[in-house]
């Protein structure tokens, strides 16, 4: 299964490529919905546990029961932060605010909307993060968060350059269809 997404995204890449499309805009497209689908990882990981967050300390928070759930042992019965149900409305919110900005055009650089995808992301895993359980690796930060600033280390330069380069080759926003569906079907303006 899994390779035969990698050689139809690699099957893609080659086609975009050999078609002389915008690679940037090629990824733009889809940028988005891999937000969306984190999102829809987190479901899971909110029915078996695989991503637990730290006790409340309190009687509120998510509490499992099920002793075949992937939290550690110790957490069961144990109301934790749902670390799965914040990450699930912030991964939904972000995958609503870079869908209008690409389909609106408000972004015109080739590629930002992936830039943006990334590093709005990258925050989100830093800032939940804490609310999380994990072993501390490094200078206070736990591995998540160490990945996150590398991440967003590498793509704010990287989105300077982009919008530096769109800004100087004057490019456009990428045209948004403003006649309905119905209308583009039957051909009517």
């Amino acid at each position: 299964q899994q390779s035969m997404e990698r050689g139809g995204f690699v099957g893609a890449i080659i086609y975009v490529w050999k078609s002389h499309l915008p690679m940037g805009r090629f990824f733009d497209a889809g940028a988005p919905a891999t937000i969306l689908g984190l999102a829809v990882g987190r479901l899971g990981c909110l029915i078996n546990g695989d991503a637990w967050g730290a006790p409340t300390g309190g009687n509120w928070g998510l509490v499992y029961t099920n002793p075949a759930a992937r939290l550690p042992a110790s957490l069961l019965n144990v109301p934790t932060q749902p670390f799965p149900i914040y990450e699930l409305i912030l991964d939904v919110g972000i995958f609503f605010v870079l869908s209008w900005l690409r389909d609106t055009g408000r972004i015109k650089a080739n590629g930002a909307v992936t830039l943006l995808t990334f590093l709005s992301y990258s925050v989100v895993r830093f800032f939940l993060t804490y609310f999380r359980q994990e072993r501390i690796i490094f200078m206070g930060l736990q591995q998540a968060q160490l990945i996150a600033v590398i991440c967003a280390a590498t793509m704010v330069p990287a989105l300077v350059f982009i919008f530096v380069h769109a800004r100087l080759r004057g490019e456009r926003p990428t045209e948004v269809a403003t006649a309905p569906i119905a209308d583009q079907a039957a051909g009517t303006d």
